[in-house]
């Protein structure tokens, strides 16, 4: 059976897409699992400091201005982690495309960051850690009253 030049390329790149469906899956639950480990921390964040929290709305901080500390160092967070996240995964790629390929394989692929698959998770990260770090200010009252509780006791 003769091909042409241009079904053998289209055979190969049908190829090479399903390769890398199992690194798609991979990168969806790597992803999910980065956002529950960010609500996660952000939760016990602020519950870990539900004193702290109580000790400034004592002292003359409204919850208003509470909610707005919380929001900014989660934010802050968030850009630092997105940063190191974005620096490692970049470093990493380079690494596998320009080290490991040519010793595994004889080969190796340009080296090709494309700004949108890098800026898109991030844009999407940094909303829901938006969303969820402004539901969780929305609690700053009872958390301030249960640490005042616990401070009490």
């Amino acid at each position: 059976e003769v091909h042409t030049r241009r079904d053998l390329k289209s055979v190969i790149g049908n190829m090479f897409d399903e390769t890398f469906l199992i690194t798609d899956a991979v990168r969806m639950i790597i992803f999910v699992l980065g956002l529950g480990g960010i609500i996660t921390v952000l939760w016990q964040e602020l519950w870990h400091r539900a004193g702290e929290l109580s000790l400034l709305w004592v002292s003359g901080t409204t919850v208003s201005e509470l909610r707005a500390m919380f929001l900014v160092e989660a934010l802050g967070l968030g850009i630092v982690s997105l940063s190191v996240g974005v620096c490692a995964g970049v470093g990493i790629a380079w690494i596998l495309v320009k080290l490991v390929n040519p010793l595994s394989f004889g080969w190796s692929l340009s080296f090709i960051v494309n700004f949108w698959v890098v800026a898109l998770p991030c844009l999407t990260t940094f909303g829901i850690l938006t969303f969820v770090s402004w539901v969780l200010s929305l609690r700053m009252g009872r958390v301030v009253a249960a640490g005042r509780r616990a401070y009490e006791e």
